[in-house]
């Protein structure tokens, strides 16, 4: 009996697709459910995971958190608009080194990044 390889081939090519498909769901499935999640909840969860803390040691923690969230944000907005400054001025400097053709492919990914950035918040 001669197997065809035509097939075959299909059939491994189809069996490729499902699964680049299926790991890519699966991944952006567990980011996007990762987003929703407060991320000093997740901190907490695996602190409660991987060190067992009692009752009260997940008081004292959360509290420490808190505290600690505050202070986080406040330098956040003392330094974010100066980061967003420098890397405005680095955008700038490398587009004036691009072609016009390149520069229009570079305002479309810096759009891309804008978004990415603002999903992540």
């Amino acid at each position: 009996m001669r197997l065809e390889w035509k097939p075959v081939a299909v059939s491994f090519l189809i069996g490729a697709l499902i699964g680049t498909a299926a790991g890519w769901g699966g991944t952006h499935w567990i980011m996007h459910q990762r987003a929703k999640q407060d991320p000093y909840e997740r901190l907490l969860k695996r602190f409660n995971t991987r060190l067992n803390l009692t009752e009260a040691q997940r008081i004292e923690v959360t509290r420490i958190l808190d505290v600690n969230r505050e202070s986080l944000k406040a330098l956040r907005a003392e330094v974010g608009p100066r980061f967003k400054e420098i890397r405005t001025a680095t955008q700038l400097e490398v587009r004036a080194k691009l072609t016009p053709e390149q520069q229009l492919t570079f305002d479309s990914m810096q759009e891309e990044w804008d978004t990415l950035r603002k999903k992540r918040r």
